[in-house]
């Protein structure tokens, strides 16, 4: 019998109704640490459906959701576990730094002196992470599509994440990536 890990999620008897619609019924999954793990089905199956549940956003009709052993509402009350939406969570009229920045708390240097030189370090640690070779005040207008599907990446895992969960994003990264 193996032990549970901190990252390992499993998924018992979910099931999700939006009123007589009955979307998803009876899920059971288990994703073992190191697991990497792909959902397919066509259009209306529930796959977006399912990751909202486990990113909180809906809340199960019925079933279970564990983390690393312990019942949780949804994954998000881990650091550790980190989401990236079809719509990614970008702001076009930002810069990448100004985008990896958003919602944290500003980096000061004293009192109501922000240290901007800080954050675009860490920026460009965070893209180096991903192998995104970008200047970090680069509006992210400019970039491509899978370009900006990295820098969704680059934010969640300097956040801390160690599990990332995708609801399409990959759909617009070049094979290599």
């Amino acid at each position: 019998m193996s032990s549970t890990s901190a990252f390992d999620i499993d998924v018992s008897n979910l099931s999700k109704s939006f009123g007589s619609n009955q979307v998803l019924k009876g899920i059971n999954f288990t994703i073992r640490s190191g697991d990497f793990v792909g959902l397919m089905g066509p259009n209306g199956a529930g796959k977006s459906t399912l990751i909202k549940i486990l990113a909180g956003v809906y809340r199960a009709t019925s079933g279970e959701i564990r983390l690393g052993g312990r019942t949780v509402n949804s994954l998000v009350e881990s650091q550790e576990v980190g989401f990236i939406h079809q719509e990614l969570g970008l702001v076009e009229g930002l810069t990448i730094a100004e985008n990896l920045t958003l919602g944290m708390p500003p980096k000061r240097i004293l009192g109501p002196l922000l240290n901007k030189r800080a954050e675009r370090e860490d920026a460009a640690r965070a893209l180096s992470r991903v192998g995104l070779d970008l200047h970090v005040d680069t509006p992210l207008s400019d970039l491509t599509a899978g370009e900006k599907t990295l820098v969704a990446v680059a934010r969640v895992f300097d956040r801390g994440a160690r599990i990332l969960v995708v609801d399409e994003t990959t759909s617009t990264l070049p094979p290599a990536d």
